[in-house]
């Protein structure tokens, strides 16, 4: 898997993954769902439920190639291991669930990647590339 640290992504690809933080409002979550004809209320239902759960979740059953971690991992947090196995889980989902994407792209940024999330980050990386990804060529990690 090739991975590139960025400091802004292009246009949005629909032929990505996203893997943003369950947030509403002016977020990530929000502008990407808006983007692929996501509802509010139901973006704001799927971030309910993500948070409430405190686990990964994704809107692929919805056609939106976007899942989430909790916003609490990001936002009222600095434990870099949460973050960590939040995304080694999202990886061992989507490969379980024969999903096949050309990139993911990661976004914590709140606007700017906190310290702990980059930790969280790199760990979860040197894990990842120790195994062979079949579902994603490519991964974009965005560091504003």
């Amino acid at each position: 898997m090739n991975i590139r640290w960025v400091s802004a992504l292009g246009r949005i690809s629909h032929s990505s993954h996203y893997l943003v933080f369950a947030e509403t409002g002016f977020s990530a979550l929000s502008g990407l769902a808006e983007q692929h004809g996501i509802r509010h209320d139901v973006v704001a239902d799927f971030a309910n439920e993500v948070n409430g759960r405190n686990e990964v979740g994704t809107l692929l059953p919805l056609g939106a190639p976007i899942s989430a971690i909790p916003r609490a991992a990001i936002r009222e947090s600095t434990d870099a291991r949460a973050v960590e196995q939040h995304i080694l889980d999202f990886f061992e989902r989507m490969g379980s669930n024969g999903a096949v994407v050309d990139t993911v792209v990661i976004d914590f940024c709140t606007p700017h990647l906190d310290v702990h999330a980059q930790a969280g980050i790199r760990a979860a990386l040197e894990q990842i590339v120790e195994r062979p990804s079949q579902w994603a060529r490519d991964l974009l990690v965005l560091d504003a």
